[in-house]
């Protein structure tokens, strides 16, 4: 799927278009979320969402389950954490807090963003947050830590790509 823009074996990847991928078809809930990337680099990644009505608390309701909020933002971790090494190897979510602040309505527009502002060793530390840009609220801010390095499938070796 990459190869016009990814050479792995170099360490030349399009960190965008990495990120693209993982909201793109090929991955059933994640294509939902309705996602444009607008930045990614080694300081963070920052996304548009607009997660509809599946992703609703129930079916009455006009907010967003808070779980879903937690998704964005440990997909967003992720691909931070990702554009921060520059390399693509297994990573794992290690802990991931999360507070939410304002509910967040169905099928409005989100900004999302995090980044990795310390890595020691195979522990990097993640933080970000999602808002809401028409009323310049802050809906969830969210830290997290993750293992890099961890023992899982290699992205550039999966073929998946």
């Amino acid at each position: 799927m990459f190869e016009h823009t990814t050479d792995f074996q170099n360490g030349n990847i399009d960190w965008r278009e990495f990120a693209g991928h993982f909201f793109s078809d090929a991955h059933p809930m994640f294509s939902q979320f309705n996602v444009n990337i607008t930045d990614v680099s080694k300081q963070g990644v920052k996304m548009e969402a607009s997660l509809g009505p599946d992703f609703k608390a129930d079916k009455n309701s006009l907010f967003l389950h808070r779980g879903a909020l937690t998704l964005l933002l440990d997909s967003a971790f992720g691909i931070a954490l990702f554009a921060h090494i520059r390399e693509l190897i297994p990573i794992a979510t290690i802990n991931l807090k999360t507070d939410y602040l304002t509910p967040a309505k169905s099928e409005s527009k989100l900004i999302c963003t995090a980044s990795c502002f310390a890595l020691d060793g195979n522990i990097a530390r993640m933080q970000g947050d999602i808002s809401d840009p028409v009323s310049q609220t802050v809906l969830a801010k969210a830290s997290a830590a993750f293992m890099v390095g961890s023992k899982g499938p290699s992205f550039a070796a999966s073929g998946s790509l």
